[in-house]
């Protein structure tokens, strides 16, 4: 199981198949504090825990539309932000 997580983090697939690993290989790079606010998608998971254990993916799994700042995390920072503000004023 961990040699999979391995392989998509540190960017062993190639292609196509690569830029659906992106999301997870940021959150698995973000610092430990800001890690722990973010969530994976349910999408992540399901790719993380297919591409372990069987190497492959063998369900289809749900992809967002990219856009944007390569910022998978952003509307989750953006609600983090808010809520830090409002608590301080």
């Amino acid at each position: 199981m961990l040699k999979g997580i391995d392989r998509i983090v540190y960017g062993e697939a190639g292609g196509a198949e690569a830029f659906r690993y992106l999301h997870i290989q940021q959150w698995f790079t973000e610092p430990t504090p800001e890690r722990q606010k973010l969530q994976l998608r349910a999408a992540d998971h399901s790719l993380m825990c297919q591409r372990a254990l069987y190497d492959k993916v063998v369900f289809p799994v749900g992809d967002s539309p990219f856009g944007g700042k390569v910022d998978f995390f952003e509307e989750q920072r953006a609600n983090t932000e808010a809520s830090e503000d409002d608590t301080a004023s």
